[in-house]
């Protein structure tokens, strides 16, 4: 069975990341396991504190010891991931949660090795 590990980069987002990791755990991805990871960025809004006092989510805490930016964050990330599949989810709720099976469809049946979502796509797409 496959893996998928949500790596959520946080920075200041004490406003949506409750309502985002609610979303994340219930994305329907078919018979793929969740792995959710939340990196906090050194966050100065309460978000670090918030993310701390989580009982009821079962998720990984990542803590940046500094502010290193979302790379940093992402990098940080993927240490931690067990996944054999990785999505990248903005804290501020930009990208949808829904969209994760159409994302990994195409690499579970063995389409693609990559998948790249975009918000909006190019006049002059090709496949």
């Amino acid at each position: 069975m496959k893996k998928l590990s949500v790596i959520i980069p946080l920075y200041n987002e004490k406003n949506t990341i409750l309502d985002l990791i609610s979303k994340v755990k219930g994305a329907d991805i078919g018979n793929v396991k969740k792995e959710i990871i939340v990196v906090d960025d050194y966050s100065t809004d309460g978000s670090r504190e918030l993310i701390r006092k989580l009982k009821n989510f079962s998720i990984k805490k990542v803590f940046n010891e500094k502010n290193l930016g979302k790379g940093g964050s992402i990098k940080n990330g993927i240490k931690n991931s067990t996944g054999d599949l990785i999505i990248f989810q903005d804290a501020d709720l930009e990208y949808n949660p829904a969209d994760y099976k159409k994302l990994i469809e195409p690499i579970i049946k063995g389409e693609a090795e990559f998948i790249l979502g975009e918000r909006e796509f190019p006049k002059f797409f090709s496949k």
